[in-house]
């Protein structure tokens, strides 16, 4: 994936971007490029690694459904909310 490369993240010419909190910003088509690329990486990793809905330690069913990669994932289930090789 070749992204455009600036020493300012918020620099990406001809592209927007619009402050929508205090340490957040809205990068307007940063992704428009490389869409298709993103959607094809995207089906890969979960075609190894499915969406799943998690449970909270309360044990509510999460409305956002997630996936992991890598060494390690972000998991939540009856025990709490922790990073696990599993």
């Amino acid at each position: 994936m070749n992204l455009p490369v600036s020493t300012d993240i918020f620099v990406v010419a001809g592209q927007e971007h619009l402050p929508i909190g205090e340490n957040a910003r809205l990068l307007r088509g940063f992704s428009h490029a490389i869409g298709s690329e993103l959607l094809h990486d995207i089906a890969t990793v979960t075609g190894q690694a499915a969406f799943r809905q998690m449970r909270t330690p309360g044990g509510y069913t999460m409305s956002a459904a997630m996936s992991n990669c890598g060494e390690l994932g972000w998991v939540a289930d009856t025990r709490g909310y922790r990073y696990t090789d599993v």
